[in-house]
């Protein structure tokens, strides 16, 4: 949203500013109006975005994580979180394999094995960058862990998308 703002801002002041008061005034009220349009699109996303759309494991994140106090409680919870997402994962691999044809579930498993090869690869290379952004200070773990959860809340809302298109019908 910052960056939306600065935007505008850029924008509705792009014109060379005039000294006298009349073209002082009407970029004024420009730039106001353009930040209330921006505080209406703002107000608009989060609409769309209200936790309706969230997995019960994101509200109970959301939740638990105002609790937090220390950066060993971030990336504890961070990893607990991460390894209820890989449960949902294997849950939705195992609901897909069922439902696949012996043909398709190859695929699957070939697909899930080459995932697993990226994701370890992806997590080194996480580490690395950010062991060398932050020289090693207490962010690296932090990161580390929500990487670790965003990785496992993707694959496992993939599988839930591609289990959901498959049995839409019944």
């Amino acid at each position: 949203m910052i960056v939306l703002v600065w935007f505008t801002l850029v924008a509705a002041c792009s014109e060379p500013v005039r000294t006298d008061t009349a073209t002082t005034a009407e970029q004024t009220d420009e730039l106001v109006r353009l930040l209330a349009e921006n505080k209406q699109r703002r107000s608009d996303l989060d609409a769309r975005t209200d936790d309706t759309y969230l997995d019960p494991l994101d509200r109970e994140l959301a939740e638990v994580c105002q609790e937090w106090m220390t950066t060993v409680d971030m990336v504890d919870g961070h990893v607990a979180y991460g390894n209820k997402w890989r449960e949902k994962m294997e849950h939705y691999l195992h609901l897909l394999h069922e439902e696949l044809d012996p043909e398709r579930r190859s695929w699957l498993m070939v697909s899930q094995e080459q995932w697993e090869t990226f994701a370890d690869a992806n997590a080194q290379l996480q580490g690395a960058v950010y062991s060398q952004c932050h020289e090693g200070g207490t962010l690296v773990g932090i990161e580390m862990a929500c990487s670790y959860y965003d990785r496992y809340r993707t694959r496992a809302m993939e599988l839930k998308s591609l289990y959901e298109t498959l049995t839409f019908d019944r």
